[in-house]
């Protein structure tokens, strides 16, 4: 190689310069690779088949899928059925107000001393003439009732007839707490609220419906009757003073007939339609009547 040593130098020093790039040039080089880059994201984008516009918002479920739609449409299915279910309930109102008012248009008839639960369901909005004794040591009292503005209970009374046979339960209606002494079991009218001796009465046989749900059960044996129940009551006052023990009915029971015999089933509707138990038991018919005058 010719020339002086510095020549050499200098020389070699340039050429590494010629060759090496410059830090200025490679950046305008990868800002410019960067910008295409962009550049064909962005042409993809505005000339693709998926590009809704600019400004577009994403993906929208179908309208029919959304949830205000679902509640807009159950909205007037909704009340379709309750107009339905309301012109059901106004046709069975209107039915139930002619068959009360045909029956109470009838003249009240006397109960026999046989009674069966044929008769008994024909006898439903019927006026009923009874007779006989209230057992005040047996009534019941379903509730707590409010009558404008007073609390109390309506009795329920089993009434001994004078013409014989079972006892038959009757609502003699609203009484004020006032006018009661003790609580649960031991509740009792006062002596002024009871009539005593021989009575005579028009009542009549109502259609007893089952409780709702949100009726509390009947507890018997804490006295306590939130809804009429015929047949719970029946038994329960055909028990010694109203209060059927356990007991009792585990002394009678090797006295049962046996129930597959055509003697045994006589005798037990003859008993039944008498109010007779064992032994000549007097019981009391699941017929309730609601005291009218």
């Amino acid at each position: 190689m010719s020339g002086t040593p510095l020549t050499r130098l200098f020389g070699v020093r340039g050429a590494a310069l010629r060759l090496a790039p410059s830090s200025s040039s490679r950046s305008l080089r990868t800002s410019a690779a960067s910008r295409a880059s962009q550049a064909s994201q962005q042409y993809d984008s505005l000339y693709s088949s998926a590009y809704a516009g600019q400004g577009a918002r994403a993906d929208q479920p179908k309208w029919y899928r959304s949830p205000t739609t679902l509640l807009l449409g159950f909205i007037p299915l909704f009340t379709l059925g309750l107009g339905v279910w309301q012109m059901q309930r106004l046709s069975w109102k209107l039915e139930l107000i002619d068959e009360l008012e045909q029956k109470l248009t009838l003249q009240p008839v006397q109960l026999p001393m046989r009674v069966d639960s044929a008769l008994l369901d024909s006898l439903t909005f019927r006026t009923v003439h009874l007779s006989g004794t209230f057992d005040y040591s047996r009534a019941l009292f379903l509730g707590p009732r409010v009558r404008e503005g007073t609390l109390g209970y309506h009795v329920v009374v089993p009434l001994q007839r004078a013409a014989g046979g079972a006892d038959v339960l009757v609502d003699r209606g609203f009484v004020a707490e006032k006018h009661i002494v003790g609580k649960g079991k031991a509740r009792r009218l006062k002596p002024e609220a009871m009539e005593t001796g021989k009575v005579s009465l028009t009542t009549m046989a109502p259609r007893v419906y089952p409780p709702n749900m949100f009726t509390p059960t009947n507890t018997p044996h804490t006295g306590e009757w939130f809804h009429a129940d015929p047949h719970a009551m029946a038994a329960w006052m055909s028990g010694a003073a109203g209060a059927a023990s356990l007991d009792d009915a585990q002394e009678h029971a090797g006295e049962q007939e046996d129930a597959h015999t055509l003697s045994a089933g006589i005798g037990k509707g003859v008993r039944e339609m008498l109010g007779l138990g064992k032994k000549g038991e007097k019981r009391v018919l699941p017929a309730l009547f609601e005291e009218v005058f």
